[in-house]
């Protein structure tokens, strides 16, 4: 299913952008101020997209994926907006309204136009 909307993304893009799930850690205030060995970090699974030109892989998220231990229901996550997918119909619903929502292709569309490093001038030597 996600390898679906992978390719979508990839076709729409021109190969531009590429879409992963990548696993994060929850950052909250008091994570930021109070470090605890006997603390968990909260993980979750993000889709996130970058452009392979950048070098440094920069990972914009697009929104949170939250698997039950059955497969279904799933939960997405974006912006101010979460749906919940009891089946695979819907989580292809779920993953195109993701790719509807203006803030989304801003997201995107900031990571397309990374601009590969302009090679500096060649330098030529007279004889």
């Amino acid at each position: 299913m996600f390898s679906d909307f992978k390719t979508q993304v990839e076709k729409m893009t021109g190969g531009k952008i590429l879409v992963e799930l990548d696993e994060r850690i929850e950052r909250d205030a008091q994570s930021d101020i109070v470090f605890s060995p006997f603390r968990q970090a909260k993980k979750y699974l993000a889709i996130v997209v970058f452009n392979p030109l950048d070098k440094g892989n920069t990972l914009r998220e697009l929104a949170r994926w939250k698997i039950s231990s059955f497969g279904y229901p799933c939960i997405l996550r974006w912006g101010d907006h979460e749906e919940s997918c009891g089946d695979k119909r819907a989580l292809e619903e779920g993953l195109a309204s993701i790719l509807q929502d203006a803030r989304i292709g801003e997201k995107i569309l900031y990571a397309m136009n990374f601009e590969k490093p302009k090679e500096p001038p060649k330098v030529i030597e007279k004889k």
